[in-house]
């Protein structure tokens, strides 16, 4: 039953090791039934409180009294009395702590079987964590602890009349940005501390190198507006008055700067009953602004009329509204009556006969592609 090749015998046995103390060489021993516990034939790693080992006691036996088939030599392989199970850890970016032990790398563990495990993870710098901050687990079996963590995004910040592509990154991974002027303006530097290096693209854009990193980036970026020639159209009916922000007048020929706002006035060389018909101030022919029509050195007279149902009664009544043309529904003149009412209505019309008009509007300045904007004064739409 023992013998595996005449000599050897190899006795599985439930003893805590105590390193060949109680088994030691050069003894005899006589092995009975009752002694043997598993038949091995090699060797086997154990593990006791968390420690590898692979040893055994061999001692040399006889035949006992009852004539045995015993073996000359015996190995006695110890056996811990505790079981012990397998605990995974499962790692991306972040470091788990099992019972006050930090692990930062993946790997395994062996604790002994129903050891209660409290444990905490953290997100390495630079990342989140996207799984449980902690738990609590009893390793009755093998199991595996799981702490994953993914990539924070850092922000991308603009300061100036710039904008950056793109506006954010992957922290903790090297990335260039392309910072581009807004329409109407040019970059003349850019700055930012996080960067490792910037540069100049030669067509107007510049690009920000960051190393990998885990902070905002913030991009300081200073820009000159482009400016364009102010041509006021000639005119023999109306005098042109240009203001920038502050007050100061703007001549023709004079440049105005993209993104400021510019107060325009035309006031009419000639008194007139008809005002010319002028409704709104165009820039290169285009409206910008609904211009507000007032008579020069007096408040415009308000006078109200009969209305009825006839559309050539309503044509009639808007010629009395010399100053703007207009017909309204109440005293105050805010809201028009644009077409003939449905029955015999009192509209209003403002009146000022024989003063010069004054047109005023203001218009804020935009990117144009010839840098030459034309000021005049046409027929409200």
């Amino acid at each position: 039953k023992y013998d595996v090749d005449d000599d050897t015998v190899f006795v599985y046995v439930d003893v805590e090791p105590k390193n060949g103390e109680n088994l030691s060489k050069g003894y005899d021993y006589t092995i009975t039934d009752g002694d043997v516990k598993d038949m091995y034939v090699g060797t086997e790693e154990e593990t006791y409180d968390g420690v590898k080992f692979d040893y055994m006691t061999y001692v040399t036996v006889v035949k006992d009294s009852n004539d045995h088939n015993t073996a000359d030599l015996v190995y006695i392989i110890h056996k811990p009395v505790v079981e012990m199970v397998k605990v995974t850890l499962a790692l991306t970016n972040a470091t788990v702590t099992v019972n006050g032990v930090e692990y930062t790398e993946n790997g395994s563990i062996s604790v002994k079987k129903g050891t209660e495990l409290n444990w905490t993870a953290k997100a390495k710098e630079g990342y989140t964590l996207t799984t449980d901050p902690s738990g609590k687990v009893t390793a009755n079996s093998d199991t595996t602890i799981t702490a994953t963590a993914s990539a924070d995004t850092l922000s991308v910040k603009v300061e100036g009349h710039a904008a950056a592509n793109p506006t954010s990154i992957t922290a903790n991974q090297a990335a260039d940005i392309t910072v581009t002027a807004e329409k109407g303006y040019t970059i003349t530097d850019v700055t930012c501390a996080q960067a490792a290096k910037i540069k100049s693209n030669g067509d107007g854009t510049w690009t920000v190198s960051v190393p990998a990193g885990t902070e905002d980036i913030a991009i300081k970026v200073d820009t000159e507006a482009v400016s364009y020639t102010l041509n006021f159209a000639a005119s023999g009916v109306w005098d042109f008055e240009v203001k920038d922000a502050k007050g100061q007048t703007v001549n023709d020929g004079d440049e105005v700067i993209v993104g400021e706002t510019y107060t325009f006035k035309a006031i009419e060389k000639t008194a007139s009953d008809t005002h010319n018909g002028a409704r709104e101030f165009r820039v290169d022919g285009a409206a910008v602004c609904d211009a507000k029509l007032t008579a020069e050195g007096k408040n415009a007279v308000v006078k109200s009329v009969k209305v009825t149902a006839s559309e050539a009664d309503f044509k009639l009544a808007q010629k009395l509204a010399v100053v703007d043309g207009k017909l309204y529904t109440e005293e105050a003149c805010q809201n028009e009556q644009s077409a003939a009412p449905n029955q015999e209505t009192t509209l209003y019309y403002i009146e000022s006969a024989a003063v010069k008009a004054v047109l005023e509007g203001e218009y804020t300045v935009v990117a144009d592609d010839d840098g030459v904007l034309t000021l005049d004064i046409g027929q409200k739409r």
